[in-house]
Protein backbone atom coordinates (compact mmCIF):
# COMPACT_ATOMS: atom_id res chain seq x y z
CA UNK A 1 0.00 0.00 0.00
CA UNK A 2 3.00 2.46 0.88
CA UNK A 3 4.33 2.05 -3.02
CA UNK A 4 1.05 3.66 -4.61
CA UNK A 5 1.52 6.53 -2.05
CA UNK A 6 5.14 6.81 -3.01
CA UNK A 7 4.17 6.62 -6.78
CA UNK A 8 1.74 9.45 -6.50
CA UNK A 9 3.97 11.81 -4.49
CA UNK A 10 6.80 11.01 -7.24
CA UNK A 11 4.02 11.39 -10.23
CA UNK A 12 2.99 15.00 -8.47
CA UNK A 13 6.17 16.10 -8.20
CA UNK A 14 7.36 15.56 -11.85
CA UNK A 15 3.85 16.99 -13.18
CA UNK A 16 3.80 19.90 -10.90
CA UNK A 17 7.74 20.72 -12.07
CA UNK A 18 7.49 24.36 -11.25
CA UNK A 19 6.26 23.98 -7.57
CA UNK A 20 8.90 21.29 -7.38
CA UNK A 21 11.69 23.46 -8.50
CA UNK A 22 10.23 26.61 -6.36
CA UNK A 23 10.51 23.84 -3.32
CA UNK A 24 14.02 22.44 -4.26
CA UNK A 25 15.49 26.12 -4.53
CA UNK A 26 14.79 27.14 -0.79
CA UNK A 27 16.17 24.11 0.44
CA UNK A 28 19.20 24.88 -1.41
CA UNK A 29 19.48 27.71 -0.62
CA UNK A 30 18.67 27.17 3.28
CA UNK A 31 21.80 24.26 3.50
CA UNK A 32 23.54 26.62 1.99
CA UNK A 33 23.22 29.05 4.26
CA UNK A 34 23.70 26.69 7.32
CA UNK A 35 26.30 24.97 5.21
CA UNK A 36 28.21 28.62 4.66
CA UNK A 37 27.56 29.55 8.54
CA UNK A 38 28.79 27.16 10.08
CA UNK A 39 31.45 26.30 7.95
CA UNK A 40 32.29 29.44 7.90
CA UNK A 41 32.83 29.45 11.75
CA UNK A 42 34.72 26.53 11.75
CA UNK A 43 37.26 27.85 9.37
CA UNK A 44 37.71 31.02 11.67
CA UNK A 45 38.06 28.63 14.44
CA UNK A 46 40.93 26.81 12.98
CA UNK A 47 42.39 30.08 11.50
CA UNK A 48 42.23 31.57 15.36
CA UNK A 49 43.74 27.80 16.65
CA UNK A 50 46.31 28.37 13.85
CA UNK A 51 47.58 31.74 14.35
CA UNK A 52 47.80 30.94 18.20
CA UNK A 53 50.41 27.86 17.38
CA UNK A 54 52.27 30.08 14.83
CA UNK A 55 52.79 32.90 17.31
CA UNK A 56 53.50 31.12 20.78
CA UNK A 57 54.24 27.45 19.33
CA UNK A 58 52.11 23.83 19.19
CA UNK A 59 53.52 23.01 22.98
CA UNK A 60 50.68 22.22 24.87
CA UNK A 61 52.36 22.34 28.53
CA UNK A 62 55.50 23.27 29.72
CA UNK A 63 57.24 20.79 32.37
CA UNK A 64 59.94 22.79 34.31
CA UNK A 65 62.88 21.83 36.66
CA UNK A 66 62.41 17.91 35.18
CA UNK A 67 65.37 15.44 36.54
CA UNK A 68 65.83 12.16 34.73
CA UNK A 69 62.99 10.02 36.24
CA UNK A 70 60.87 12.69 35.17
CA UNK A 71 62.26 12.69 31.61
CA UNK A 72 61.95 8.81 31.52
CA UNK A 73 58.37 8.78 32.73
CA UNK A 74 57.92 11.22 29.47
CA UNK A 75 59.47 8.61 27.35
CA UNK A 76 56.89 6.05 28.68
CA UNK A 77 53.66 7.83 29.14
CA UNK A 78 51.31 6.89 26.60
CA UNK A 79 49.14 10.06 27.05
CA UNK A 80 52.36 11.78 25.20
CA UNK A 81 52.07 12.27 21.77
CA UNK A 82 55.54 14.02 21.18
CA UNK A 83 57.64 16.26 23.67
CA UNK A 84 60.56 18.00 23.17
CA UNK A 85 63.59 18.98 26.32
CA UNK A 86 65.52 22.80 26.94
CA UNK A 87 68.36 22.25 28.98
CA UNK A 88 69.10 25.55 31.45
CA UNK A 89 72.80 26.82 31.12
CA UNK A 90 72.24 29.51 33.85
CA UNK A 91 71.99 32.99 34.02
CA UNK A 92 74.53 35.73 32.87
CA UNK A 93 74.90 39.72 33.56
CA UNK A 94 74.66 41.66 31.03
CA UNK A 95 74.91 45.24 30.64
CA UNK A 96 71.58 47.09 28.95
CA UNK A 97 68.63 49.55 29.53
CA UNK A 98 66.57 47.82 31.41
CA UNK A 99 67.04 47.29 35.35
CA UNK A 100 64.10 44.91 35.48
CA UNK A 101 66.26 42.40 33.70
CA UNK A 102 69.92 42.55 34.28
CA UNK A 103 70.43 39.00 32.50
CA UNK A 104 70.56 36.84 29.74
CA UNK A 105 68.63 33.04 30.45
CA UNK A 106 71.06 30.73 28.15
CA UNK A 107 69.53 27.74 27.48
CA UNK A 108 70.36 24.42 25.23
CA UNK A 109 68.37 22.91 22.61
CA UNK A 110 67.97 19.52 23.40
CA UNK A 111 68.31 15.89 21.83
CA UNK A 112 65.06 15.94 19.49
CA UNK A 113 64.13 18.09 16.63
CA UNK A 114 63.32 21.42 17.50
CA UNK A 115 59.49 21.21 16.84
CA UNK A 116 57.81 22.77 19.43
CA UNK A 117 60.01 25.22 21.00
CA UNK A 118 58.86 28.71 18.80
CA UNK A 119 62.15 30.14 17.71
CA UNK A 120 61.42 33.14 14.92
CA UNK A 121 64.57 33.88 13.35
CA UNK A 122 64.83 37.50 12.61
CA UNK A 123 68.68 36.92 10.78
CA UNK A 124 71.46 34.48 10.96
CA UNK A 125 70.56 30.86 11.71
CA UNK A 126 69.84 28.40 14.44
CA UNK A 127 73.21 27.54 16.50
CA UNK A 128 74.59 24.02 15.79
CA UNK A 129 77.69 24.26 18.34
CA UNK A 130 77.95 25.19 22.21
CA UNK A 131 80.22 27.79 21.23
CA UNK A 132 76.89 29.88 19.02
CA UNK A 133 74.37 31.46 20.40
CA UNK A 134 71.02 33.24 18.99
CA UNK A 135 70.19 36.65 20.79
CA UNK A 136 66.65 38.36 20.95
CA UNK A 137 65.99 41.19 18.94
CA UNK A 138 64.77 42.97 22.94
CA UNK A 139 67.97 42.60 23.98
CA UNK A 140 69.93 43.77 21.26
CA UNK A 141 67.80 46.83 21.38
CA UNK A 142 68.24 47.31 25.30
CA UNK A 143 71.67 46.46 25.34
CA UNK A 144 74.40 49.18 25.98
CA UNK A 145 76.65 47.32 23.64
CA UNK A 146 75.80 46.74 20.33
CA UNK A 147 75.96 43.43 18.61
CA UNK A 148 75.39 42.23 15.50
CA UNK A 149 75.48 38.45 13.66
CA UNK A 150 79.02 37.52 13.85
CA UNK A 151 80.52 39.41 16.63
CA UNK A 152 81.32 37.61 19.95
CA UNK A 153 79.94 37.50 23.43
CA UNK A 154 81.37 36.78 27.08
CA UNK A 155 79.43 35.12 29.76
CA UNK A 156 79.58 33.71 33.05
CA UNK A 157 76.43 31.78 33.64
CA UNK A 158 75.28 30.53 37.49
CA UNK A 159 72.65 30.41 38.96
CA UNK A 160 70.45 33.06 41.12
CA UNK A 161 70.37 33.11 45.15
CA UNK A 162 69.85 34.96 47.72
CA UNK A 163 71.71 34.23 50.45
CA UNK A 164 71.15 30.26 50.40
CA UNK A 165 67.90 30.37 48.58
CA UNK A 166 68.00 29.37 44.56
CA UNK A 167 65.19 31.34 42.89
CA UNK A 168 63.64 30.43 40.43
CA UNK A 169 63.14 31.54 36.44
CA UNK A 170 60.18 33.59 37.00
CA UNK A 171 60.99 35.03 39.93
CA UNK A 172 61.62 39.11 39.80
CA UNK A 173 64.17 40.21 39.82
CA UNK A 174 65.34 41.67 43.67
CA UNK A 175 68.70 44.07 44.57
CA UNK A 176 70.06 41.42 46.82
CA UNK A 177 70.56 38.58 44.94
CA UNK A 178 73.81 37.17 43.54
CA UNK A 179 74.92 34.36 40.98
CA UNK A 180 76.72 31.63 42.05
CA UNK A 181 78.72 28.43 40.43
CA UNK A 182 79.17 30.62 37.74
CA UNK A 183 80.80 29.14 34.48
CA UNK A 184 82.71 31.36 31.94
CA UNK A 185 81.81 30.88 28.09
CA UNK A 186 82.54 32.21 24.69
CA UNK A 187 79.95 32.35 22.19
CA UNK A 188 79.89 33.76 18.41
CA UNK A 189 76.45 35.05 17.77
CA UNK A 190 74.93 32.82 14.60
CA UNK A 191 71.72 34.57 14.51
CA UNK A 192 68.42 37.16 16.26
CA UNK A 193 65.54 35.78 16.82
CA UNK A 194 62.21 37.28 18.29
CA UNK A 195 61.20 37.59 21.39
CA UNK A 196 59.72 34.63 22.82
CA UNK A 197 56.08 34.18 23.50
CA UNK A 198 55.04 35.33 27.04
CA UNK A 199 53.46 32.20 28.03
CA UNK A 200 57.71 31.11 27.86
CA UNK A 201 59.29 34.12 29.24
CA UNK A 202 56.96 35.50 31.36
CA UNK A 203 56.47 39.43 32.32
CA UNK A 204 58.28 38.55 35.62
CA UNK A 205 61.77 37.16 34.00
CA UNK A 206 64.54 39.00 34.95
CA UNK A 207 66.38 37.79 32.25
CA UNK A 208 65.97 37.57 28.18
CA UNK A 209 65.85 34.19 27.35
CA UNK A 210 68.86 32.99 24.36
CA UNK A 211 69.91 30.05 22.61
CA UNK A 212 72.84 27.76 22.43
CA UNK A 213 73.02 23.45 21.42
CA UNK A 214 75.23 20.90 22.40
CA UNK A 215 75.03 21.33 26.26
CA UNK A 216 73.46 18.72 28.71
CA UNK A 217 72.79 19.94 32.24
CA UNK A 218 70.70 18.64 35.23
CA UNK A 219 68.04 21.29 34.59
CA UNK A 220 65.89 20.86 31.90
CA UNK A 221 62.28 21.82 30.49
CA UNK A 222 60.11 19.53 28.85
CA UNK A 223 57.26 21.18 26.37
CA UNK A 224 54.50 18.11 25.71
CA UNK A 225 51.75 17.58 23.54
CA UNK A 226 49.22 15.13 24.78
CA UNK A 227 46.59 12.50 22.55
CA UNK A 228 43.86 14.24 24.21
CA UNK A 229 44.53 17.84 24.51
CA UNK A 230 40.79 18.69 26.26
CA UNK A 231 41.64 16.34 28.77
CA UNK A 232 44.91 18.40 29.63
CA UNK A 233 43.39 19.19 33.39
CA UNK A 234 42.76 15.65 34.24
CA UNK A 235 46.68 14.43 32.78
CA UNK A 236 48.41 17.14 35.20
CA UNK A 237 46.77 16.24 38.15
CA UNK A 238 48.00 12.21 37.35
CA UNK A 239 51.25 12.73 36.24
CA UNK A 240 55.01 13.04 38.32
CA UNK A 241 56.64 14.35 35.73
CA UNK A 242 57.55 17.85 37.85
CA UNK A 243 55.17 19.44 40.30
CA UNK A 244 55.98 22.93 38.28
CA UNK A 245 54.02 23.30 34.42
CA UNK A 246 52.73 26.13 33.08
CA UNK A 247 49.77 25.09 30.41
CA UNK A 248 49.69 26.98 27.13
CA UNK A 249 46.12 27.68 28.00
CA UNK A 250 45.14 30.16 25.21
CA UNK A 251 45.88 27.17 22.74
CA UNK A 252 44.16 24.51 25.17
CA UNK A 253 40.84 26.27 25.45
CA UNK A 254 41.12 25.78 21.49
CA UNK A 255 40.72 22.46 22.42
CA UNK A 256 37.94 22.43 24.80
CA UNK A 257 40.64 22.08 28.48
CA UNK A 258 39.38 25.31 29.47
CA UNK A 259 37.14 27.86 29.57
CA UNK A 260 36.36 29.34 25.70
CA UNK A 261 38.25 32.23 25.20
CA UNK A 262 36.27 35.59 24.15
CA UNK A 263 37.12 35.13 20.49
CA UNK A 264 35.66 31.54 21.13
CA UNK A 265 32.27 32.54 22.36
CA UNK A 266 31.66 35.32 20.75
CA UNK A 267 32.26 33.13 17.36
CA UNK A 268 30.27 30.44 18.95
CA UNK A 269 27.76 32.92 19.91
CA UNK A 270 27.33 34.51 16.46
CA UNK A 271 26.80 31.03 14.92
CA UNK A 272 24.30 29.92 17.19
CA UNK A 273 22.04 33.43 16.20
CA UNK A 274 22.64 33.04 12.73
CA UNK A 275 21.77 29.38 12.65
CA UNK A 276 18.42 30.10 14.57
CA UNK A 277 17.57 32.79 12.57
CA UNK A 278 18.38 30.58 8.96
CA UNK A 279 16.44 27.64 10.56
CA UNK A 280 13.33 30.36 11.44
CA UNK A 281 13.59 32.07 7.69
CA UNK A 282 13.66 28.23 6.18
CA UNK A 283 10.96 27.05 7.92
CA UNK A 284 8.93 30.13 6.91
CA UNK A 285 9.56 29.75 3.26
CA UNK A 286 9.89 25.77 3.16
CA UNK A 287 6.42 25.69 4.72
CA UNK A 288 5.09 28.57 2.22
CA UNK A 289 5.66 25.68 -0.67
CA UNK A 290 4.29 23.11 0.96
CA UNK A 291 1.14 24.63 2.47
CA UNK A 292 0.16 26.08 -1.16
CA UNK A 293 1.55 22.57 -2.39
CA UNK A 294 -0.93 20.48 0.13
CA UNK A 295 -4.12 23.50 -0.64
CA UNK A 296 -4.00 22.53 -3.90
CA UNK A 297 -4.34 18.65 -2.50
CA UNK A 298 -6.94 18.96 0.08
CA UNK A 299 -9.47 17.57 -2.88
CA UNK A 300 -7.04 14.59 -3.33
CA UNK A 301 -6.54 13.64 0.20
CA UNK A 302 -10.16 13.67 0.99
CA UNK A 303 -10.92 11.23 -1.47
CA UNK A 304 -8.02 8.91 -0.46
CA UNK A 305 -9.60 9.14 2.87
CA UNK A 306 -12.84 8.54 2.06
CA UNK A 307 -11.61 5.20 -0.04
CA UNK A 308 -9.94 4.12 3.12
CA UNK A 309 -6.23 5.72 3.53
CA UNK A 310 -5.50 6.63 6.95
CA UNK A 311 -4.04 9.74 8.40
CA UNK A 312 -0.59 7.91 8.89
CA UNK A 313 -0.62 7.08 5.29
CA UNK A 314 -1.42 10.77 4.27
CA UNK A 315 1.17 12.11 6.58
CA UNK A 316 4.05 9.68 5.26
CA UNK A 317 3.02 10.81 1.82
CA UNK A 318 3.52 14.47 2.30
CA UNK A 319 6.71 13.53 4.57
CA UNK A 320 8.10 11.42 1.84
CA UNK A 321 7.91 14.51 -0.34
CA UNK A 322 9.73 16.49 1.90
CA UNK A 323 12.15 13.68 2.42
CA UNK A 324 13.27 13.37 -1.28
CA UNK A 325 13.16 17.12 -1.70
CA UNK A 326 15.57 17.57 1.05
CA UNK A 327 18.27 14.68 0.10
CA UNK A 328 18.63 16.19 -3.55
CA UNK A 329 18.44 20.11 -1.53
CA UNK A 330 21.24 19.15 0.79
CA UNK A 331 23.22 17.44 -1.50
CA UNK A 332 23.42 20.44 -4.07
CA UNK A 333 23.22 23.02 -1.01
CA UNK A 334 26.68 21.21 0.38
CA UNK A 335 28.34 22.13 -2.72
CA UNK A 336 26.89 25.54 -3.30
CA UNK A 337 27.32 26.32 0.34
CA UNK A 338 31.55 25.69 0.31
CA UNK A 339 32.20 26.89 -2.95
CA UNK A 340 30.28 30.23 -1.70
CA UNK A 341 32.06 30.25 1.18
CA UNK A 342 35.36 29.35 0.43
CA UNK A 343 35.03 32.39 -2.54
CA UNK A 344 34.12 34.83 0.20
CA UNK A 345 36.94 33.97 2.87
CA UNK A 346 39.41 33.83 -0.32
CA UNK A 347 37.86 37.31 -0.67
CA UNK A 348 38.50 38.74 2.73
CA UNK A 349 41.57 37.25 3.75
CA UNK A 350 43.75 39.89 3.02
CA UNK A 351 42.42 42.96 5.08
CA UNK A 352 41.19 40.18 7.90
CA UNK A 353 45.05 38.97 8.55
CA UNK A 354 46.85 42.60 8.58
CA UNK A 355 44.24 42.95 11.87
CA UNK A 356 44.79 39.73 13.06
CA UNK A 357 47.62 38.37 12.16
CA UNK A 358 50.69 39.19 10.71
CA UNK A 359 52.50 35.91 9.73
CA UNK A 360 53.40 34.46 6.73
CA UNK A 361 51.62 31.32 5.97
CA UNK A 362 48.65 31.69 8.36
CA UNK A 363 45.88 32.16 6.10
CA UNK A 364 41.90 32.48 6.72
CA UNK A 365 40.67 29.70 4.54
CA UNK A 366 38.02 27.29 4.30
CA UNK A 367 38.73 23.81 6.31
CA UNK A 368 35.60 20.88 5.17
CA UNK A 369 35.30 19.02 7.83
CA UNK A 370 32.60 16.30 8.25
CA UNK A 371 31.38 17.42 11.78
CA UNK A 372 29.95 20.80 10.95
CA UNK A 373 28.65 19.74 7.33
CA UNK A 374 26.94 16.67 9.50
CA UNK A 375 25.29 19.26 11.92
CA UNK A 376 24.40 21.61 8.78
CA UNK A 377 22.88 18.37 6.93
CA UNK A 378 20.84 17.69 10.31
CA UNK A 379 19.45 21.01 10.80
CA UNK A 380 18.22 21.38 7.15
CA UNK A 381 16.76 17.93 7.31
CA UNK A 382 15.00 18.77 10.83
CA UNK A 383 14.01 22.01 9.64
CA UNK A 384 12.38 20.60 6.47
CA UNK A 385 10.49 17.78 8.30
CA UNK A 386 9.22 20.39 10.55
CA UNK A 387 8.35 22.87 7.63
CA UNK A 388 6.41 19.88 5.75
CA UNK A 389 4.72 18.18 9.10
CA UNK A 390 3.16 21.57 10.27
CA UNK A 391 0.59 21.97 6.92
CA UNK A 392 0.48 18.26 6.99
CA UNK A 393 -0.70 17.98 10.14
CA UNK A 394 -3.16 20.82 9.35
CA UNK A 395 -4.69 18.79 6.66
CA UNK A 396 -5.60 15.44 8.15
CA UNK A 397 -7.39 16.81 10.76
CA UNK A 398 -10.25 18.06 8.15
CA UNK A 399 -12.91 15.22 7.42
CA UNK A 400 -12.68 13.54 4.35
CA UNK A 401 -16.37 15.60 3.64
CA UNK A 402 -14.42 19.13 4.75
CA UNK A 403 -11.59 18.34 2.58
CA UNK A 404 -13.22 17.15 -0.60
CA UNK A 405 -15.48 20.69 -0.50
CA UNK A 406 -12.87 22.63 0.71
CA UNK A 407 -15.32 24.45 2.47
CA UNK A 408 -12.62 26.17 4.59
CA UNK A 409 -9.83 26.80 2.28
CA UNK A 410 -11.53 30.45 2.17
CA UNK A 411 -14.14 31.93 4.16
CA UNK A 412 -15.14 35.64 3.25
CA UNK A 413 -17.09 37.58 5.95
CA UNK A 414 -19.86 40.18 4.39
CA UNK A 415 -17.98 43.76 3.59
CA UNK A 416 -14.96 42.21 4.67
CA UNK A 417 -13.17 42.69 1.39
CA UNK A 418 -13.87 46.65 0.84
CA UNK A 419 -11.14 49.21 0.13
CA UNK A 420 -10.84 52.78 0.59
CA UNK A 421 -11.14 55.81 -1.83
CA UNK A 422 -8.07 56.56 -0.31
CA UNK A 423 -6.37 52.95 -2.16
CA UNK A 424 -7.92 53.86 -4.98
CA UNK A 425 -6.72 57.58 -5.67
CA UNK A 426 -3.10 56.45 -4.05
CA UNK A 427 -2.66 52.98 -5.94
CA UNK A 428 -5.23 52.90 -9.08
CA UNK A 429 -6.85 49.60 -10.21
CA UNK A 430 -3.70 47.42 -9.58
CA UNK A 431 -3.67 48.21 -5.92
CA UNK A 432 -7.40 47.45 -5.09
CA UNK A 433 -7.15 44.30 -6.13
CA UNK A 434 -3.88 43.72 -4.86
CA UNK A 435 -5.59 44.98 -1.35
CA UNK A 436 -8.99 42.84 -1.93
CA UNK A 437 -6.60 39.84 -2.63
CA UNK A 438 -4.63 40.23 0.54
CA UNK A 439 -7.79 40.49 2.41
CA UNK A 440 -9.52 37.18 1.11
CA UNK A 441 -6.70 35.09 2.38
CA UNK A 442 -4.75 37.17 5.20
CA UNK A 443 -2.80 34.32 6.40
CA UNK A 444 -1.23 33.10 3.22
CA UNK A 445 -0.07 37.10 2.85
CA UNK A 446 1.00 37.26 6.32
CA UNK A 447 3.71 34.37 5.98
CA UNK A 448 4.89 36.13 2.67
CA UNK A 449 5.50 39.31 4.41
CA UNK A 450 7.21 37.61 7.55
CA UNK A 451 9.51 35.81 4.69
CA UNK A 452 10.55 38.79 3.05
CA UNK A 453 11.25 40.31 6.36
CA UNK A 454 13.37 37.29 7.96
CA UNK A 455 15.29 37.90 4.76
CA UNK A 456 15.88 41.50 5.33
CA UNK A 457 17.06 40.29 8.59
CA UNK A 458 19.83 37.77 7.76
CA UNK A 459 21.08 39.79 4.87
CA UNK A 460 21.86 42.54 7.32
CA UNK A 461 23.19 40.04 9.99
Amino acid sequence: MMSIFTKLTQRYLSKNKTRTIVTLIGIIVSMALFTAVIEGAYSGYQFLKNREIAVTGEWQVIMNNVNKDGLEEAKTNKQIEQYENIYTLGWAEVANENDYKPYLLVQSLGDMEHALFPINLVSGRMPEKQDEILLPENFIANAKEKYQVGDTITLETGQRFIEKEQLSDNTPYQEKESLKNTTKHTFTIVGIMERLPFEIEEFSCPGYTCITNGFHTDSQKLFLTIQSPSKMQEFLMRQTISDSYVPHSDLLRFYGAFKASGERSVLIGLTTILVLLIAYGSISLIYNSFSISISERIRQFGIMRSIGASNRQIRRMVLFEAFLLAIIGIVLGVIVGCVGIGVTLAWVQNNFIANIANKVGIGLRLVISPLPILIAVMICLVTTIVAAYIPAHKAIHKSAIEAIRQSDEIIIKPNEVKTTKLTQRLFGFAGVMATKNFKRNKRKYRSTILSLALSVILFIS
